[in-house]
């Protein structure tokens, strides 16, 4: 296609022109097929069928998001009962400002026991977290180069950073997840319950192929589905 629009550009004579529409026409019609048969090929198949893994239907997929935002509520309190978060600011700092009132949500909705270190030794102008400590070095100790800075703590040596910079409530609760998975204090199976969608069977991420295998649309394909984990 390129070959010969280039040539009807360069030349857009009547016969130019029409070979690239036909050429043109000719891939619409390859890509037609190909979708017609991919549709034919993912049905019903639970390792190709996304819809498996995440609804279409908008009823299901609510439901989906009910559930694992249920399941997100419960761990989440399950998590506070361990682990306290360490937010870094600075009272000259808008970001801080703004991502202080978020705290207070996380803090009211899961019970996280938040202390905020001041690295100025000043309050928030906000008011926000009035018993703050001043930075005795924390800070340095955890790398901590700007503000607002998020750490998940578990006494006594567990340290996640989880965020530099503002989050929403939305983002904060995965990130607590996602680092609460990093440190080992929640499983693969318990993070997975708090996903809007279904993992299913999945290839896994590092797979050996033999040469033989890979040259051959059935070996390879029988090869995988050998390898799926469900």
């Amino acid at each position: 296609m390129p070959k010969y629009r280039d040539r009807a550009l360069d030349d857009p004579s009547a016969e130019n022109v029409r070979a690239y529409y036909v050429v043109q026409r000719l891939a619409m019609d390859k890509a037609s097929a190909f979708t017609d048969m991919a549709q034919r090929v993912v049905v019903g198949d639970p390792l190709l069928d996304e819809t498996g893994r995440r609804p279409t239907a908008t009823f299901a997929a609510n439901e989906m998001n009910a559930v694992a935002g249920e399941a997100t509520d419960a761990e989440l309190k399950e998590i506070a009962q361990q682990v306290g978060i360490w937010f870094f600011y600075r009272s000259d700092c808008v970001y801080c400002d703004k991502q202080a009132p978020v705290l207070e949500m996380l803090e009211r909705a899961y019970g996280f026991n938040i202390t905020s270190i001041s690295l100025d030794g000043k309050p928030l102008p906000g008011g926000q977290f009035p018993n703050f400590r001043a930075d005795t070095g924390q800070a340095a100790r955890l790398g901590v180069d700007r503000t607002p800075t998020l750490v998940l703590v578990r006494p006594p040596e567990g340290i996640q950073t989880i965020a530099r910079g503002v989050l929403s409530l939305q983002e904060l609760r995965r990130r607590i997840l996602t680092g609460a998975l990093n440190a080992g204090w929640i499983d693969q199976e318990t993070f997975n319950k708090t996903r809007a969608v279904d993992t299913g069977p999945m290839l896994p991420a590092k797979i050996d192929m033999p040469p033989e295998v890979a040259s051959d649309p059935t070996q390879l394909v029988n090869h995988l589905r050998s390898l799926v984990k469900q």
